[in-house]
């Protein structure tokens, strides 16, 4: 069970799906079916998402205060970024990267990987399109992992950019960044507690929904694994 779920999951319980309207401006319910949806979905990368996974790249191979590498390449495709962004910016960049961490509460393994760890602190690096800082304040991805590794300090890097069209052959990814925001996040009183309500009734909606989810799936040719199977 990833993280990332808790966050659907929390969208989800609010009845509101991702913010997005239908075409008479109203806001979508969040259904039983389309949160089945989600959780089943697989993702075909975007531009973007494979933008996001270069940048990660980079930031991992980076050594400590070093100008950040321009080109790289990931699964067979180059990709070359543009750093439009204040030299004088510290990207705090830990030894320690791409740590796969877990903990098991209840019969649950909860799974996920963070993208730099110290003794005190997580960090994670994000590719956006916009930086929103209430989307990340209000994510219980933060929460997750600093639960999981009881400590107290989680920051994210948000690296704000653009995919480019490619003028080039063979084809080069460009990508511009052209903005950076770090935010820091702390533990709080009662924030354990909340997560693992969270996770308990996550599963006993799960169950609830288990007759739907294998109908969803069998429709789909989706074969079910971890928590959903």
């Amino acid at each position: 069970m990833q993280p990332s779920r808790m966050d659907t999951f929390a969208m989800y319980l609010t009845n509101e799906y991702w913010g997005r309207k239908d075409e008479d401006g109203e806001l979508i319910e969040f259904t039983d079916q389309l949160f089945v949806d989600e959780l089943l979905k697989k993702f075909e990368k975007t531009p973007e998402m494979k933008a996001g996974t270069a940048l990660h790249k980079i930031l991992e191979l980076s050594q400590y205060q070093e100008e950040l590498h321009s080109i790289i390449g990931i699964d067979g495709e180059m990709y070359q970024f543009e750093y439009c962004i204040d030299e004088s910016i510290n990207i705090v960049l830990p030894i320690l990267r791409e740590k796969k961490i877990n903990k098991q509460f209840n019969d649950i393994i909860v799974n996920g990987v963070v993208d730099a760890i110290n003794a005190t602190t997580i960090w994670d690096h994000k590719f956006t399109k916009q930086i929103r800082y209430e989307k990340y304040a209000n994510s219980y991805q933060w929460r997750i992992y600093l639960w999981m590794e009881g400590l107290n300090t989680f920051k994210y890097n948000i690296f704000q950019g653009k995919v480019l069209p490619s003028t080039i052959e063979p084809v080069m990814n460009n990508i511009r960044i052209d903005k950076f925001e770090a935010f820091d996040f702390e533990r709080y009183a009662g924030m354990d507690r909340e997560i693992e309500d969270l996770y308990t009734y996550y599963w006993e909606i799960l169950n609830k929904l288990k007759p739907l989810i294998i109908e969803t799936a069998h429709i789909n040719n989706i074969i079910l694994k971890g928590e959903l199977s």
